[in-house]
């Protein structure tokens, strides 16, 4: 009995683990990407969106797909939609008790190309003059949620500006591991699909 104790316990960390390491290949591959044609400076919060949060935000648009406004854009077509009821269903219910937060730190990834800053931010007159000059942006980044056997995930995201404030409000992000690499491939925003 010890040893499947054991067992079961060991095996469980290999899992976590595991998972953990792919949330942070998703979450770099996205970044990088989406921060390679930016020409502002721009910087991860490290304070993580929940996951639950990122599903409620999904669900939105989902639940919305088959509204007369959204008629001539293609939300009705069922291959936009990855997650559907059944599977958005079950992972609200494996994350509804996603309540503690959670914080990028420089160590989850490997070549991440964006520098991650502490939230909330105070910044100093030099801070502000020599590192956020204008148009610095934050990125504020769900943990994503994993599905189709780890084969997909799910993510939301926010920028804002960092000096002067205002948020892009936020965005779903599908994401599917493609030739090695975690690639968009479906954005939902205000209940559009993109």
């Amino acid at each position: 009995m010890k040893n499947y104790l054991l067992f079961s316990l060991i095996g469980f960390l290999l899992i976590s683990c595991s998972t953990t390491k792919l949330e942070n290949e998703i979450i770099e591959n996205f970044l990088n990407e989406k921060h390679k044609n930016d020409t502002e400076k721009v910087f991860l919060i490290n304070k993580a969106l929940s996951k639950k949060s990122a599903l409620s935000i999904y669900e939105y648009a989902y639940n919305r797909r088959d509204l007369t406004y959204y008629l001539s854009h293609p939300l009705k077509d069922k291959n936009n939609w990855l997650l559907n009821t059944t599977t958005l269903i079950r992972l609200k219910k494996l994350y509804n008790k996603d309540t503690i937060t959670y914080y990028w730190k420089k160590t989850d990834f490997e070549n991440l190309n964006v520098p991650i800053m502490e939230y909330p931010m105070n910044f100093t007159d030099s801070e502000v003059t020599e590192h956020l000059q204008g148009s610095s942006k934050g990125y504020i980044i769900s943990r994503p949620v994993l599905f189709s056997n780890n084969k997909n995930a799910l993510l939301c995201f926010s920028s804002y500006s960092i000096i002067l404030g205002g948020s892009s409000g936020r965005q779903i992000y599908i994401l599917k591991k493609i030739k090695g690499n975690w690639i968009v491939v479906g954005e939902y925003f205000d209940g559009v699909y993109n």
